[in-house]
């Protein structure tokens, strides 16, 4: 998979991963998500199949921020929304008009 677990760590402490997520199932479910919502922002601009098959330092670091961030979101949403701290809720917000200036190519 194009993220993992220690990717995910990289944007949250990993203690509150572990709550928050419960089972590397709801994390990777929440890393697919991502990953889906992301590519169909950039699939008619990017070849996302060959991105996502890249790994470690071959990735752009763009995306596997974006999938990242998306993909935290999503741990929030699938598990504990209700307390979802309000900076995650504005990364994602920042992060979906971002894919779609990209998507238009501006």
């Amino acid at each position: 998979m194009y993220l993992n677990l220690e990717d995910l760590k990289k944007g949250m402490y990993g203690e509150i991963l572990n709550v928050i997520t419960r089972s590397a199932d709801n994390a990777n479910q929440a890393i697919s998500d991502a990953m889906a919502e992301v590519e169909s922002y950039l699939c008619a601009r990017y070849d996302m199949k060959t991105e996502y098959a890249k790994t470690g330092d071959q990735r752009s670091e763009m995306v596997v921020k974006i999938v990242r961030d998306i993909a935290l979101y999503n741990c929030y949403k699938i598990s504990n929304p209700v307390n979802m701290p309000e900076s995650r809720r504005n990364t994602y917000k920042d992060a979906v008009p971002y894919l779609k200036e990209v998507q238009a190519e501006r």
